[in-house]
């Protein structure tokens, strides 16, 4: 039997050191007031992402929050695939239906040479990840947000990555079930000591398993196991 390898993903975008100055100045170019409290998705917007989900949680955190907003950091797809073009705008007219539009920014796509969608990260509060099948390490619309720091909420899907600890390097929750996530989503609102540690939680997770130089060393580690798997059955 053949054995497989993980070599999670490092993040798929240009990462800058932004600051304080940098971010306000993203943050008003979105029209968002500096007494907003901001979540973001990343990433192309398809079915599987259960984007209804998150629109139908935040319709319910709007009702208790009044400065709140949802920042949605990529785009669609620039071909029609599998219907996602179609998926995409039902969920602009979802938006819309629910009454939560005027508090939501969609972004567009960005080159990921650019600084555009790193920028754009550290303009929000928190990340929120509403796979279907929940988070893996493979996904690297996560890793991306990690290495920004960000405290993370995501669905726990049927199996679980070991390195994912809840309420430590992320907040999960069950999938496609709004009312479970727009209690995270308060949670995270209002425990900045809880935001705090998950956001020390996601860099130490980036740095294990998301980093440029562990995805190197684990390459070559990969390819040096199979080098010696080789060399001893020669031998044998």
């Amino acid at each position: 039997k053949g054995k497989v390898s993980l070599i999670p993903p490092p993040p798929n975008m240009r990462i800058c050191k932004g600051d304080v100055e940098s971010c306000g100045r993203q943050r008003a170019k979105f029209g968002l007031d500096p007494e907003d409290f901001v979540f973001a998705f990343l990433g192309y917007i398809y079915p599987s992402k259960s984007v209804e989900t998150l629109l139908r949680a935040f319709q319910i955190v709007m009702s208790q929050k009044t400065q709140v907003k949802l920042l949605f950091v990529g785009g669609k797809f620039d071909l029609n695939y599998n219907g996602e073009d179609i998926y995409v705008e039902q969920m602009y007219a979802l938006s819309k239906e629910l009454r939560v539009d005027s508090n939501i920014v969609w972004t567009g796509s960005f080159n990921a040479d650019s600084e555009e969608g790193s920028l754009s990260l550290q303009a929000a509060d928190v990340g929120v990840f509403t796979f279907n099948n929940g988070v893996q390490l493979n996904n690297s619309s996560f890793s991306s947000m990690a290495s920004h720091g960000l405290p993370m909420i995501a669905t726990r899907g049927p199996y679980l990555d070991e390195p994912f600890v809840h309420r430590e390097n992320v907040m999960l929750c069950e999938p496609n079930d709004p009312n479970v996530l727009a209690q995270s989503m308060l949670l995270m609102m209002d425990q900045p000591e809880l935001r705090e540690r998950l956001r020390k939680g996601a860099l130490k997770l980036a740095s294990e398993w998301f980093s440029w130089e562990r995805a190197t060393e684990r390459t070559i580690e990969l390819l040096q196991g199979h080098a010696l798997s080789r060399e001893s059955r020669k031998i044998a």
